[in-house]
């Protein structure tokens, strides 16, 4: 049938495509080796980084002295640098019960030796732990917590000061504002929450220059005036809103008759308006915390700088992201080179990481709990977002073959993570998400 094949050569051909067959299973599976150790390159990149990044030392901030006019601030970090040169080593004591952090920081606020220039140290009542800084930034965050939900009113991040005469009899605006003073200094996370025109107002903005937005209205009914003067159609309609909303604009301090409104009168109306529900009825209560501040020192500096000061103030979107974690850990205690424990780190730290990427878009726990990079900073600095000026020192990972949990120190921003589940991300990342959720304010130590 093939007259032309020599039939000796046929195994030869046999062979020949096996070799064929096998050369290209050998090539397939170099190829996936390949990719394989190109992972494995990629973890040991960031393993390898990490541990560089945990030898570099930093060094100690200089420190302006603001006194002299030559010299001018170039950061926030430099205007708080030199207000922490008026701090003396005396200490207060602030012994406080979590569940009621406010009224007991107004009881140490009045006492006869308190003085804002001492230094802080925070005891909470009925807790263990000695404060060496984690303490007091937990105090802050809780006592800016206070501030916001209940001497506040308006929309979560656009807060004004509420008006409340028997307080502002009581001097409690005051020492609220000597103790946010104490706080911008000593380590607090600021309160990034008010209005901009609360700011404007603190930081030395004519009272008649300051623009108040639509969302800085804290009461319905006004935005609901200020919507229907906004709709008027021309001047017949502006009068007769206004006839209905009469009482509304006298007791604003707008007192030019409805018979003469024009319509090219509505924005000095609306903004009439609006700055009194802002700034002007709550003007005695603004002015009290002012005073508190300069008690503190802080004023002059936030009247003079109010660029640097703003971001501890008013509500600026500053995501948290997996990146800014790992660069906020920069010093890493890694076992030396060839020990065992070294191979059971590296694997916890890609698994940390891991968790971290997870984090930034939340994970839901049972019981509609969201666990989010905020609970992972918080469990080991004891803030919810990282202060506008950094923390005061570096934060530390460690590692342990012995802990069940993850366990850390808020006074000197360690976080330990356990090496015992270096072999299974998902029993790593449930001892952490537990961990997060149930450490109660503080890192299980």
């Amino acid at each position: 049938m093939f007259p032309d094949t020599d039939v000796t050569n046929r195994p030869i051909l046999q062979v020949s495509a096996c070799i064929q067959i096998i050369l290209q299973l050998l090539c397939f599976e170099q190829w996936q080796n390949r990719e394989e150790a190109d992972l494995e390159v990629t973890e040991e990149i960031m393993v390898s980084r990490a541990i560089r990044e945990s030898t570099q030392s930093t060094s100690a901030p200089e420190v302006i002295d603001l006194s002299d006019a030559d010299c001018l601030p170039e950061s926030l970090n430099d205007v708080i640098n030199h207000l922490k040169l008026n701090v003396t080593q005396e200490t207060h004591e602030y012994n406080v019960r979590r569940d009621e952090v406010f009224s007991d920081m107004m009881r140490e606020a009045k006492k006869r030796s308190f003085s804002p220039y001492k230094r802080v140290k925070t005891y909470f009542v009925g807790e263990q732990g000695n404060d060496t800084g984690g303490l007091t930034r937990e105090l802050w965050c809780l006592f800016a917590r206070h501030v916001q939900h209940n001497l506040c009113e308006g929309h979560e991040n656009c807060k004004v000061i509420r008006h409340d005469a028997s307080k502002l009899q009581e001097g409690v605006y005051r020492r609220v504002g000597v103790l946010m003073g104490v706080s911008l200094i000593q380590g607090g996370s600021g309160y990034p929450f008010f209005a901009p025109s609360t700011f404007s107002y603190l930081s030395g903005t004519d009272v008649c220059s300051i623009l108040v937005g639509c969302d800085e209205i804290p009461d319905i009914e006004v935005k609901k005036t200020l919507q229907e003067i906004r709709s008027a159609s021309d001047d017949n309609a502006l009068q007769e809103i206004a006839s209905n909303v009469c009482d509304v604009l006298i007791s604003c301090g707008y007192t030019k008759p409805i018979a003469l409104l024009k319509h090219e009168d509505i924005p000095t109306v609306i903004e009439c308006v609006s700055l009194h529900s802002a700034i002007l009825k709550v003007k005695a209560e603004l002015d009290e915390i002012g005073k508190g501040l300069a008690d503190a020192g802080v004023l002059q500096m936030l009247q003079k700088y109010p660029h640097f000061f703003r971001s501890l103030f008013v509500y600026e979107e500053c995501v948290l992201t997996a990146e800014k974690m790992i660069t906020l850990l920069e010093k890493r205690t890694f076992s030396e080179n060839g020990s065992s424990q070294l191979v059971k780190e590296k694997t916890t730290y890609i698994h940390f990481c891991d968790l971290l990427e997870e984090l930034e878009g939340g994970i839901e726990m049972e019981g509609e709990r969201i666990v989010t990079l905020g609970d992972c900073l918080s469990f080991f600095t004891g803030a919810q977002r990282i202060p506008p000026t950094g923390f005061i020192q570096a934060c530390t990972l460690n590692f342990s073959d012995s802990n069940v949990y993850p366990t850390a120190s808020t006074c000197a921003l360690i976080l330990t993570l356990p090496t015992l589940y270096h072999n299974s991300y998902s029993c790593f990342k449930e001892k952490m998400l537990f961990a997060f959720c149930n450490h109660g304010g503080f890192g299980l130590c």
